[in-house]
């Protein structure tokens, strides 16, 4: 009773007394009682009212530059090939994957990355993503002259506390796609609570707070939290490639990528895409106050957003890569070896000319080095950073609670329809009954580390080669399992035909039932039966035969592939 009373004071003195109003069940008391003494009230308060209230202004606003298109590295890219591969098979290099979304937005029960695309293969996102780790260990074992089992590529994979035992018993189904045990990290993501629009505290029941994740920006506190930054230094990992679950045509651990930023004496590398249009509704690199930063489209001007580098006097060359200012080290060189050229592929549509001046659109692939993640996980322990939303003493304040998965970084508000306790009546208020969004739930984006950054390099990369994300429910004519099945199945062919292969319609195709035509290529009814009812026959290529593009001409040069069809390892 006494530690029920002191709570009553403790909540009516901060504006939340509507938390016991009504009480928790019996059988519930101790747990919510546990859940209300964890939370920071004071600090709770100040982020509302920081993320709510009159923002400061964006500062100066210039175009980033240090920008480099994939199609001007020399030899297609082939030296920072070889440092990538160089650093995969030292084990200076682990892989991230954010997987802390449900798939409720594609009429999918269960965590995102269980979701089937409905390819001729049958596979998961999940599965593609595991494939391709284990398709660049091998690429790195083969580079080093290495066996497989001696190279480590870690996956950790962030879930949130409402997937997270799905997704472990996922892996654990499919015996994780083959990657090895001590190669697989799973960790969640921390929570936050939401808000009415008066700042009180919302319930999801009498018992419950009403919690969120924390946003992809969470992901820097939670690996320092669950200790994995100091158990990946222990293990020599340098480096950290991080992508998100939901794009399909990712190159996961990317060669090239990653021995483009370690060559570059960067903290953080960016891939980037090119707006397919001025007002493509995407977050673009810019720098404000002189730092890189991610720009929403909402936050830039009309007359930018159609600037081009023509109009403004700004040249489209490639800036050379110099050191990091204030990194002791030298850039890592570039070994001599060669490897086997990739096939000359057809190149995709030519971006925009000109090119717009604030064009190069986030992705949300990125890479970090190690001893960055370490640092900023340092200053959200508590020590503050300067931060372009506020003063080092303005971020302390917002600094880590444990509790809350809470750092350093600015909290961005999105307005959303959840089912709740009301807070006036205490009575609940399902999501569908609610016209307007009555809850406000506060999200940290990982782009907001960039500005802490003393180096940022970014590679523009092809869309059709490594965008292809699933959004939205199917139907839904863009970012959609139709969409990225289409844009898969599109890359699969270029590659085929670049390796000397062809493809015919699966008009020509008899209901004979499945066709092989050669070793591991499974074509007509019987890929048509895996793949979903639409009318675009697909084409497949495993990641374990071809990583990208590689290793195809011996499977397919001079033969005709009858679609739908999916070639697998022999």
């Amino acid at each position: 009773v006494a530690a029920w009373d002191a709570m009553r004071s403790h909540l009516s003195a901060h504006g939340q007394a509507h938390l016991l109003a009504p009480m928790p069940p019996p059988e519930a008391e101790a747990s919510y009682l546990a859940q209300l003494q964890s939370l920071d009230l004071p600090r709770l308060r100040a982020m509302f009212e920081a993320s709510t209230g009159a923002q400061p202004a964006a500062g100066d606003v210039a175009p980033f530059t240090d920008v480099t298109r994939a199609s001007d590295l020399p030899e297609g890219g082939a030296a920072e090939r070889r440092e990538g591969l160089r650093l995969i098979a030292e084990g200076r290099v682990a892989a991230l994957l954010l997987a802390g979304g449900s798939g409720s937005r594609l009429g999918f029960d269960a965590p995102k990355g269980c979701f089937n695309l409905g390819m001729p293969s049958g596979k998961t996102l999940f599965q593609y993503h595991a494939e391709k780790v284990i398709a660049v260990r091998r690429l790195a074992a083969s580079h080093a002259s290495l066996p497989l089992s001696a190279v480590s590529l870690p996956l950790l994979v962030m879930t949130s506390p409402a997937n997270d035992a799905a997704t472990r018993a996922f892996f654990a189904a499919h015996s994780n796609f083959g990657l090895p045990p001590d190669q697989l990290v799973f960790f969640p993501q921390g929570m936050l609570p939401a808000f009415d629009a008066k700042g009180r505290l919302l319930r999801s029941s009498a018992s419950e707070l009403c919690l969120s994740p924390n946003g992809n920006g969470g992901v820097y506190l939670s690996l320092h939290e669950s200790g994995l930054l100091d158990q990946l230094h222990a293990r020599g990992v340098t480096s950290v490639f991080q992508f998100g679950v939901d794009n399909v045509l990712c190159h996961v651990a990317d060669p090239v990528f990653v021995g483009f930023c370690a060559a570059s004496g960067a903290e953080c590398g960016v891939k980037t895409i090119a707006k397919e249009h001025a007002h493509e509704k995407v977050g673009v690199l810019a720098l404000v106050d002189a730092r890189p930063s991610v720009l929403e489209y909402s936050e830039i001007s009309t007359e930018m957003a159609e600037a081009t580098r023509t109009q403004s006097g700004v040249t489209s060359s490639i800036p050379k890569i110099e050191q990091a200012p204030g990194s002791n080290r030298e850039p890592t060189p570039l070994p001599n070896q060669e490897l086997p050229p990739l096939p000359n592929q057809e190149p995709p549509l030519p971006n925009r000319e000109p090119p717009l001046l604030y064009g190069d659109a986030h992705i949300c692939v990125n890479w970090f080095t190690l001893a960055f993640l370490r640092r900023f996980a340092a200053f959200a322990g508590g020590a503050g950073a300067p931060d372009r939303n506020g003063t080092p003493e303005q971020n302390s304040a917002l600094g880590q609670n444990s509790a809350l998965g809470q750092t350093v970084l600015p909290l961005h508000v999105a307005r959303k329809k959840v089912s709740c306790l009301d807070a006036e009546t205490g009575e609940l208020v399902m999501a569908a009954e609610v016209e307007v969004p009555n809850a406000l739930k506060l999200e940290m984006f990982i782009f907001d580390t960039f500005p802490h950054a003393r180096k940022l390099v970014a590679l523009q990369v092809p869309r059709d080669d490594e965008f292809a994300p699933v959004k939205n429910a199917p139907g839904s004519g863009t970012d959609c399992p139709e969409s990225a099945r289409a844009a898969l199945s599109h890359l699969c062919i270029r590659r085929l035909k670049a390796a000397g292969g062809s493809v015919i319609g699966a008009g020509s195709v008899t209901a004979a039932g499945k066709a092989v035509t050669t070793a591991g290529a499974v074509t007509g009814a019987g890929a048509a039966a895996a793949q979903s009812d639409h009318s675009e026959p697909l084409l497949e290529v495993s990641p374990l035969v071809s990583y990208a593009g590689e290793g195809l001409e011996a499977r397919v040069k001079g033969r005709q592939f009858a679609l739908p069809a999916y070639i697998d390892v022999e």
